[in-house]
């Protein structure tokens, strides 16, 4: 029985199982992907997500700096520019890499290689049930990412119309 399955192994899995192994709990991180995996999409990191980060990164991971930007949607656009740096750039493949590394050296258990296929709620914990296994957690993390469908076991699908806004209205708040 773990105190912790965390489903799913990007930044933010990875971020949540460093979290619960410096805490002490005996957490599970599952991600159907081996690492390192190839990942087309967010290498971009705020200085807020910077700042989140309880280490620095190493100057092998940053592949440039981003010290202002122009966001253009329908005839506006907006520029944000900061003294420091806006933005860096990473590869997905060697920071969420990282990330997992990181997370491991807290002492939890990392599987990958193995998707989850369900989740069973059950009187006093859940049942994830995997391509390889079984486990039982008093608590399960989802965090698997955009093309995932587990989530939609314990909330409503997003409406497609709120999503392009709700992005840009995000960026838009991180650059004032």
């Amino acid at each position: 029985m773990y105190d912790l399955i965390i489903v799913g192994g990007g930044p933010s899995g990875a971020s949540a199982g460093q979290t619960a192994g410096k805490r002490g709990l005996l957490t599970l991180l599952i991600e159907k992907e081996n690492f390192p995996r190839y990942k087309p999409c967010g290498g971009a990191l705020s200085s807020y997500c910077l700042s989140c980060l309880d280490f620095e990164l190493p100057e092998s991971i940053i592949e440039r700096n981003i010290p202002k930007v122009r966001v253009y949607f329908r005839d506006r656009f907006v520029e944000g520019m900061k003294e420091n740096n806006l933005a860096l750039l990473v590869s997905r493949k060697v920071f969420d890499n990282f990330l997992l590394e990181k997370a491991r050296e807290t002492g939890i258990e990392v599987h990958t290689g193995e998707e989850v296929l369900d989740l069973i709620e059950k009187e006093d914990c859940v049942e994830v049930r995997t391509t390889d296994n079984t486990y039982l957690g008093r608590f399960v993390l989802i965090s698997e990412g955009s093309g995932g469908t587990l989530k939609y076991k314990v909330r409503p699908r997003d409406k497609k119309q709120d999503m392009g806004w709700a992005w840009f209205r995000k960026f838009l708040m991180t650059i004032k």
